[in-house]
């Protein structure tokens, strides 16, 4: 394994390496953040409406500060807040035409007074079972509004 002609000194294996030592250091964070971002955040605002990546900052501001129990996790195709760093709770897709998608589980139903949340169908559900997607201020003030009593909900 040490010898001149040893795969160790090939270019291939140091990239190999390299890539695997990347890994390990995405893996490593402090325990007392509450922030893990596998992916940088600013992917998911890449060619999105101004207006939209507003709505998501700003619920995601009030999410964080809600509990320290609640941490978030940027993901390759969504960002998605758990439960002590191991329970999904809520998960946003910012879409690349129109609006925040924001999924919850079925909980919500007890707070969504006006019913604007729909059911996710069972071959397109992952974890989360509700859905609604945020497209203008009255979305975004409905959603404000009642998330604080979801997020109760869901950390008793």
């Amino acid at each position: 394994m040490t010898g001149k002609n040893s795969i160790i000194h090939t270019e291939k294996f140091k990239k190999f390496v390299e890539i695997e030592l990347n890994k390990e250091k995405n893996k490593m964070y402090d325990l007392d953040a509450n922030i893990r971002d596998l992916y940088p955040i600013e992917m998911h605002f890449e060619n999105k409406q101004e207006k939209d990546i507003n709505y998501f900052k700003e619920l995601d501001r009030i999410i964080l500060l809600k509990s320290k129990k609640i941490n978030r996790r940027v993901i390759k195709k969504r960002i998605i807040y758990k439960k002590n760093k191991t329970k999904s709770i809520l998960a946003f897709v910012i879409t690349k035409f129109n609006g925040v998608k924001m999924f919850t589980f079925n909980i919500i139903e007890e707070i969504d007074a006006e019913n604007k949340f729909k059911s996710i169908s069972k071959k397109n559900r992952q974890l989360l079972e509700k859905c609604i997607k945020i497209q203008n201020d009255n979305d975004f003030e409905y959603v404000r509004n009642i998330i604080d009593k979801y997020l109760d909900k869901v950390l008793e």
